[in-house]
């Protein structure tokens, strides 16, 4: 045990330096004098010793956390992003109008930088896909980077989820970070998880997220002209206002159910090199899934395609994909996103926002 205060003071003195490259060696010398004044305080009833004999060991605990806390992995996510990407928009079924403005929005100002120069229109903001679920939005974010020969980082809620305080947000600048390297379209799906309205009764975990996007998206197609931004959502209200800014998910794309054009081809690329009967009539098909999501017309066409097989496993006749094992589908398959149109008029009359997404008011009724 330390003899004096005198000795105690210098093994403080010595701590302190030591603090930043030796925490163990800082933590004992704390210990020691912590030690000293609590005997001294002990034989001389001196509160202030006391009272130092407190801090010092506090001292000591703190550096034991600070350790352990450095000795831990690193939970910060890399998120790799996908390149030599194979979907582009000729592989897309419709979406036509989608196709231009994503085009003239990303895809030209970097191909056609000359144009854009002349009329003064530079390359910068992001788009928003909305729309009930399995309509293409992610598919057609992928197909934008093939088109803008960039790859592709699709981000979604578990991503960047983290139980340390302060990594999720890191993992979003990361991502930043990594795509600055090299011409990449950053997709944040469901951008409602990720950036939250933040007026509510939201806990601080999702206004840091949102605050974290917000500054790193801030100056996109200026200071980081290679970064094409993207964000999908099948509950746009929910998402804070401030990411609609102009800047950033400034250009508002509907992205819903297939035309009768784009629901045929759906049914013949499902169906190639499928045995198939002359007697599917493609048009009644389309006809009875007028409010089908392009998932439900490939569920659909999945269903007719079982019922042969079933019967050839069943050791029956090997046989063609006909008409009526489309019917039989029918009759059992119905559109999956009807309650996503009531739930999304309810919303949006509620939060005031029919003008800005009308299109769920002319769709599905």
């Amino acid at each position: 045990m330390l003899n004096s205060i005198a000795e105690a003071k210098g093994y403080v003195k010595v701590a302190m330096k030591c603090e930043s490259t030796n925490k163990q060696k800082a933590r004992k010398l704390y210990l020691l004098a912590s030690a000293c004044y609590l005997e001294k305080s002990k034989k001389e009833s001196n509160l202030l010793h006391e009272q130092m004999a407190h801090y010092l060991f506090a001292k000591a605990q703190a550096l034991k956390k600070r350790q352990h806390k450095a000795n831990l992995p690193d939970s910060t996510k890399e998120i790799k992003p996908y390149i030599n990407l194979k979907i582009g928009f000729d592989d897309i079924c419709g979406l036509m109008e989608a196709k231009q403005k994503i085009k003239e929005k990303i895809i030209y100002p970097f191909e056609k930088p000359e144009i854009y120069n002349i009329y003064k229109k530079k390359a910068g903001g992001g788009i928003l896909f909305w729309g009930p679920p399995g309509c293409g939005k992610t598919i057609l974010a992928e197909a934008t980077a093939k088109e803008a020969k960039a790859v592709f980082f699709n981000i979604k809620i578990n991503d960047v989820l983290s139980k340390w305080v302060g990594e999720s947000e890191k993992t979003i600048a990361n991502i930043f970070q990594n795509a600055r390297k090299q011409a990449s379209v950053i997709f944040f799906d469901e951008l409602d998880a990720l950036g939250t309205q933040r007026d509510g009764e939201e806990n601080s975990f999702t206004r840091r997220l949102t605050n974290t996007i917000l500054s790193q998206i801030d100056g996109i197609g200026t200071k980081d002209s290679k970064i094409l931004l993207i964000g999908a959502t099948n509950s746009p209200w929910n998402i804070d206002n401030a990411l609609r800014r102009p800047g950033r998910f400034d250009e508002i794309i509907f992205v819903g159910t297939p035309n009768k054009d784009a629901r045929k081809k759906i049914i013949q690329l499902q169906l190639r090199q499928k045995p198939i009967s002359e007697d599917i009539d493609y048009d009644a098909i389309v006809e009875n899934t007028k409010e089908f999501s392009g998932a439900d017309i490939v569920a659909l066409c999945d269903d007719a395609v079982n019922i042969p097989l079933r019967e050839a496993l069943e050791g029956k006749a090997i046989r063609n994909i006909n008409f009526n094992d489309f019917l039989t589908a029918l009759k059992n398959r119905k559109t999956s996103i009807k309650i996503w149109y009531q739930k999304a008029r309810e919303e949006l009359t509620k939060t005031n926002n029919q003008d800005l997404f009308r299109e769920v008011f002319e769709h599905g009724n």
